[in-house]
């Protein structure tokens, strides 16, 4: 009798693991595993250029103290030439309240590189408390500025 003990209790393990594996097989043919596949687009940036003015200084012009000189930099950080650059300078007073808007197209500015430029106007000398910035205020074409970019500058815009 134990031997037919043995062999039941090895025919009944052996009975549910070939169901465990029947089981498990027919399962897995009826039920797919679902990979999901994610692909990921990189968009490439294309290229642009980035626009930065810098004011020097203002002086009066000679032998006209109420004409100002403004003299600024441009310069481009970025990849291409930047286009149709429009400089604006603007005065004001003590209380930061915005006197007189200078503005003139500076050009065309390759890409990383600066250049220089000034711009004249009558600006009234009753004031001695005037002072003055220059800024980018456009450009055209894939072009981005960077004065654009930083809040205490927008009121000047």
């Amino acid at each position: 009798m134990k031997k037919d003990n043995g062999v039941t209790a090895w025919k009944v393990t052996s009975v549910v693991l070939l169901v465990l594996l029947v089981g498990t097989v027919v399962y897995f043919i009826s039920n797919p595993l679902k990979v999901e596949v994610t692909k990921e687009v990189i968009k490439q940036e294309e290229p642009s250029s980035l626009i930065y003015t810098d004011f020097i200084s203002w002086s009066p012009e000679l032998g006209n103290n109420n004409n100002k000189i403004f003299e600024y930099f441009v310069y481009n950080f970025g990849e291409i030439e930047a286009k149709d650059i429009i400089v604006q300078c603007v005065v004001t007073d003590q209380n930061d309240n915005i006197v007189k808007r200078v503005t003139k197209n500076f050009g065309n500015l390759a890409s990383k590189s600066s250049g220089d430029g000034e711009m004249y106007e009558y600006i009234s000398d009753s004031d001695s408390d005037h002072f003055a910035y220059c800024l980018t205020k456009s450009c055209s074409g894939n072009c981005d500025v960077l004065e654009h970019e930083i809040p205490e500058l927008n009121k000047y815009f």
